[in-house]
């Protein structure tokens, strides 16, 4: 497999870089991957489209630095990463809300609501992992039927704090953290939202925002990794100017389930340090103001 990297080409002021502005490229190559970091000259943005698009019919791997970033939409998804580990990140990004919120509670005190479009064994597992953490599990989806089939498979002390419904005027108004899994944009579009509640969107699928909705929308998280993870990118050459993100999405193998996935990112020491949503960074006063 190999992986590029794309970056602004800056002028080059040493020998090494000098010869690596020649090149046009940097490869670092170890057991698994090729490496290729590309550099664009900061040219006018249609000549950069251009540039990009040709690498992504190579159909490799990009990754885009910070200043790159307004071209992301350019890239079909496949070609951007491996797999959007935000998924796997819910959790703590609950809980990296509730912390800036000044909140003691624990996740065991919260009720979730997720947005289902029908059932998916990828679904289930996110949804086995919070059976037992929180307070009220609320499942809305049209799939009424194959979702009532997924809880009757759990014992009956585990299904009491369990609702299913899919009505549009009432299954959401009171909902403070909406978990969209799966279900289109214009759909959820026709729900009545808690006009101060939490939206975390998992589908890549912009989300522009909703009719009377004051609250927040998360589309996106930044993270820190381990300190091993870190030296492992700077030795091929990749520095700062990356979403830590994105280079770790980019690499991410997906273990065989959701859990296993949670424990590989706990051991590399992933964490949520940061929350992106529709207008870029949601500041700490935007979440303190959503209490």
């Amino acid at each position: 497999m190999v992986y590029q990297y794309i970056v602004i080409k800056k002028k080059p002021e040493t020998t090494c870089e000098k010869i690596e502005d020649k090149l046009g490229l940097v490869r670092v190559e170890n057991k698994n991957m090729q490496i290729q970091i590309i550099k664009i000259p900061k040219k006018k943005k249609e000549w950069i489209k251009k540039q990009i698009k040709k690498q992504v019919k190579k159909q490799n791997m990009i990754v885009l630095e910070k200043g790159l970033q307004e071209f992301q939409n350019i890239i079909p998804v496949n070609n951007r990463r491996k797999v959007a580990i935000k998924i796997f990140l819910l959790e703590e990004m609950i809980q990296y809300i509730m912390k800036k919120q000044g909140k003691v509670e624990k996740l065991e005190t919260q009720d979730l609501y997720f947005l289902c479009k029908n059932y998916q064994e990828k679904t289930s597992q996110i949804l086995d992992y919070f059976f037992n953490k929180v307070r009220t599990m609320n499942i809305v989806t049209k799939d009424l039927q194959n979702f009532q089939k997924y809880i009757q498979k759990h014992k009956e002390e585990e299904v009491m704090h369990v609702t299913i419904a899919n009505n549009y005027r009432k299954s959401l108004k009171r909902a403070k953290w909406i978990i969209n899994i799966d279900v289109p944009i214009e759909e959820v579009k026709q729900y009545v939202l808690n006009r101060t509640g939490i939206f975390i969107q998992i589908p890549d699928e912009k989300v522009i925002g909703f009719v009377g909705f004051e609250g927040i929308i998360v589309e996106n998280v930044e993270v820190d990794v381990s300190e091993e993870i870190k030296n492992k990118y700077q030795s091929w050459g990749i520095g700062e100017e990356f979403s830590m993100r994105d280079l770790y999405e980019s690499e991410y193998e997906v273990e065989k389930t959701y859990i296993e996935n949670k424990e590989k990112m706990k051991q590399e020491g992933i964490k949520v340090v940061k929350l992106i949503g529709i207008n870029g960074n949601i500041t700490e006063k935007e979440i303190e103001n959503s209490k």
